[in-house]
């Protein structure tokens, strides 16, 4: 049996015009629920995107970005979750993922980076950050753990293939307070990008 890989959102303005002509990628942890397939990330952004379903994470997540419609903010973007497939049915959304998960979402989150190519990427979710690739900036010997300290945010850069992209870890939307976040992510939009 084939393993299930969900697909990434590319919304259809991402490549054109992004948010503030930034190429931006939102990461969260995993989805959960039954019947998992390859599209299940596709189907829950349209059922977002089309006002048929609506989930805290990502009407916070437009919040931030000071967007009122879902369509407009969540077609600008690349959306993908670190996790591969679900961590499993409704009951067991708060779990961590598997060791077979996080290898596969270890290889998987510089491969969907390489091919998305986003300029910032905005990890909502603390749990994962730790799982990810070393930052620049965690190689060197004064480095810090987790990275560069912002307001209410860590941040670093990978250098892919001669791109630097910066990436972002924020508190996942249920447990930081709004305001706080808008304030993070309206910084890092004002950021410039790295060379």
């Amino acid at each position: 049996m084939a393993l299930i890989e969900h697909a990434a959102w590319e919304g259809p303005h991402y490549r054109k015009s992004g948010i503030n002509g930034q190429q931006i990628a939102i990461v969260g942890h995993s989805h959960h629920g039954d019947d998992d397939t390859n599209d299940y990330t596709l189907k829950t952004v349209q059922g977002v995107i089309g006002g048929r379903e609506s989930y805290k994470f990502f009407d916070q997540i437009r919040d931030y970005f000071g967007f009122k419609d879902s369509a407009d903010f969540w077609n600008r973007v690349v959306f993908f979750n670190y996790l591969p497939d679900c961590v499993g049915p409704d009951e067991e959304r708060y779990k961590y993922g598997t060791i077979d998960q996080i290898k596969r979402a270890k290889e998987r989150f510089p491969r969907l980076l390489a091919k998305y190519r986003p300029q910032k990427v905005f990890v909502f979710g603390k749990t994962m950050w730790q799982e990810l690739p070393s930052l620049r900036e965690e190689e060197g010997s004064n480095a810090s753990k987790g990275g560069i300290k912002g307001e209410g945010f860590f941040w670093g850069t990978y250098d892919l293939n001669g791109q630097i992209v910066m990436v972002f870890n924020l508190e996942h939307p249920q447990f930081a307070p709004k305001e706080r976040q808008t304030r993070a992510v309206q910084q890092i939009l004002a950021m410039p990008l790295q060379e």
